[in-house]
C-alpha cells in the first residue's frame, strides 16, 4: 500500500497565505515528528503547494459564486412601478461639495480627449512645416552647388586668363 500517495502535508499553526492552515479548512496532519522521519525536505514543500493550490481554486470558485450572485441581486433590484427607485451610482458617487464624480470625470476625460485632438493638430502642421522646410533646404543646396560650379568655372576662366598674359 505504499503506492498511494498520502494526502498532502499542512500542520495546523502553519501558515498559508498569512492565515493558519486549521482556520482556512485545509486538511491537518499528524505529528511533525513522523511527518520529518519519513519524508524527505523536497517533497514536503511540493505537496504544501499543491495543497496551497487546491486551497485557492477552492477560494478561486467560492469568490466567482459570491460575485455571481451579487450580480444577480443587481439585476433583480430594478425599478418596479409603483415602488421608490433605488438610489442611482450617480447620487451614491457624491463628494463633499455636491459635485458629482462622474460629472468630474466626463470633464477630465473631455479635456484630455480636447488636449489630445489639439496636439495632434499641432504635430501635424509641425510634419507639414517639415515637409516643406525639407523642400527649401534641398532648393537651397541646389542653387548653392550650382552658384559654387560657376565660380569654380569663372575663377578657372579668370587663372587661365591671368596665365595668357
Amino acid at each position: 500500500m505504499q503506492d498511494e500517495m498520502p494526502s498532502p502535508v499542512v500542520r495546523c499553526g502553519s501558515p498559508v497565505n498569512g492565515q493558519d492552515a486549521c482556520s482556512l479548512g485545509v486538511p491537518p496532519h499528524c505529528s511533525s515528528t513522523e511527518a520529518n522521519a519519513t519524508k524527505p525536505r523536497g517533497r514536503k514543500r511540493v505537496r504544501r503547494i499543491q495543497v496551497e493550490l487546491a486551497f485557492f481554486r477552492d477560494q478561486a470558485r467560492e469568490l466567482e459564486l459570491k460575485l455571481k450572485r451579487l450580480k444577480l441581486q443587481s439585476k433583480s433590484s430594478t425599478v418596479k412601478p409603483g415602488l421608490p427607485s433605488p438610489p442611482s451610482v450617480q447620487n451614491l458617487v457624491q463628494n463633499r461639495s455636491g459635485v458629482d464624480q462622474i460629472s468630474v470625470w466626463n470633464g477630465t476625460a473631455e479635456r484630455q480627449f480636447k488636449e489630445r485632438l489639439r496636439v495632434e493638430r499641432q504635430q501635424q502642421q509641425l510634419k507639414q512645416t517639415h515637409a516643406e522646410l525639407l523642400d527649401v533646404s534641398l532648393e537651397l543646396q541646389k542653387l548653392l552647388r550650382k552658384c559654387d560650379e560657376q565660380q569654380v568655372t569663372s575663377a578657372t576662366l579668370i587663372w587661365t586668363l591671368s596665365a595668357c598674359n
